[in-house]
C-alpha cells in the first residue's frame, strides 16, 4: 500500500515541507518522502524491503512506488535516512542508494553502540562498529538540508540507544518513540533500551515543542475499534500530551517505568528481529560473505 491508498500528501502549512506517506503492510511501517518543493530536493525516511523468512529471499518491491513517485515528480533524492536500527523490517537504504545515486545514507551516531552488540550477538565474518557503512552519522541537534528546508536531528533514545527523530519546521518524524495516541509508546526491552530514557525523550524533547507540531509516526498498530480503517500516520503534540494511553502530561516517570516494564515482559520478539539487526546495522547492505562467497543471516541457538 503506497500513497495512492493513503492521503496523497500532508503539509502542516504552506511553509512546511511536502510529506508523502507510503505504507508497508507486512511490518505496519510508514516510509516518508519529505520534499522541498521549491528546489525539488527530498529525503526518504525509513524505507523497507520485503524478506521471506522461509526462503531467505529479499525483495525491493515495496520501494517501487517510492521510486516511481520520485521520478514522476522530478524529485532529487538527497538523503536516505533511518531513525534507528529497526528490528521489525529490513531497511531499503542500500537498494535506494543504487537506484538514486545522488543520495547519501545517514543514521544517528549511536548506531556504533548497536553495531557492537550485533558483533557480540551474531559473530559476523566482519562488522566494523564505526558506522562507516553509512555515508553520514548524525549528532544531536545537527542540521542537514533539503533545498530551503532544514532538517534538525534530535537524539531520542529509549526504544533503542541509537534512536533519533527528525524535525522539519513544524513537522516531527518521531520514529519508534511514540505511536498514535490510542496505541501508545514503543517497547524499551531491546538491548540498550530504557523506559527511563524514553520518558525523558518524550517529556523533555517532544512535549516542550509547540503543541501544534505535527508528529508523523513510523508504525501504526490499530486497536480493534479501527482495525478495518486505513492506518493513521500523523497526530499532534497537543493530542499526545492529552490522550496518549501510555504517556501523557499527567503520567509520572515512576508510573511509566513500571507500566513499560510490565508490558514489555509479556511481549514476544519481533518476527524479523534477527535478520533485521544484521542487515539494518550496516545500512541495508548484505553481511560480509563467507568463504563460499555467499552472505548469510545467522540465528544463534538459545541466545535470545
Amino acid at each position: 500500500m503506497a500513497s495512492s491508498s493513503l492521503p496523497a500528501a500532508a503539509r502542516a502549512n504552506q511553509s512546511s515541507p511536502l510529506v508523502v506517506p507510503f505504507f508497508h503492510k507486512p511490518s505496519w511501517t510508514f516510509t516518508y518522502i519529505i520534499a522541498d518543493e521549491k528546489s525539488s530536493e527530498c529525503a526518504i525516511l525509513d524505507p523497507c524491503v520485503d524478506y521471506d523468512t522461509i526462503s531467505g529471499r529479499i525483495s525491493p518491491k515495496p520501494l517501487d512506488d517510492i521510486i516511481k513517485f520520485i521520478k514522476s515528480e522530478g524529485l532529487n533524492a538527497k538523503w536516505l535516512l533511518d531513525t534507528h536500527v529497526h528490528a521489525d523490517h529490513l531497511s531499503g537504504l542500500e537498494y535506494l542508494k543504487k537506484e538514486l545515486p545522488n543520495s547519501k545514507t545517514a543514521i544517528g551516531e549511536h548506531v556504533k553502540v548497536v553495531q557492537k552488540r550485533v558483533n557480540k550477538f551474531f559473530n559476523p565474518v566482519r562488522l566494523d562498529h564505526d558506522g562507516s557503512q553509512f555515508d553520514h552519522l548524525l549528532a544531536d541537534e545537527q542540521e542537514i538540508k533539503i533545498g530551503e528546508q532544514t532538517i534538525q536531528v534530535l537524539h531520542t533514545p529509549g526504544h533503542t540507544p541509537d534512536s533519533i527523530s527528525y524535525k522539519v519546521k513544524d513537522c516531527l518524524f518521531a520514529g519508534d518513540t511514540m505511536f498514535m495516541p490510542d496505541v501508545g509508546t514503543a517497547r524499551c526491552d531491546f538491548p540498550g533500551g530504557s523506559a527511563e530514557q524514553l520518558y525523558d525523550t518524550v517529556v523533555k524533547k517532544f512535549f516542550t515543542l509547540s503543541p501544534n507540531t505535527t508528529m508523523f509516526v513510523c508504525h501504526d498498530y490499530p486497536p480493534q475499534y479501527r482495525e478495518n480503517e486505513l492506518p493513521l500516520y500523523s497526530t499532534t503534540i497537543a493530542e499526545q500530551m492529552e490522550k496518549n494511553i501510555h504517556l501523557n502530561r499527567n503520567t509520572t516517570k515512576e508510573e511509566f517505568i513500571k507500566f513499560r516494564k510490565s508490558r514489555d515482559d509479556g511481549l514476544d520478539l519481533p518476527k524479523l528481529m534477527l535478520p533485521s539487526l544484521q542487515i539494518n546495522a550496516i545500512a541495508g547492505k548484505m553481511p560480509e560473505p563467507e568463504l563460499d562467497g555467499k552472505s548469510y543471516i545467522k540465528f544463534p541457538i538459545n541466545f535470545f
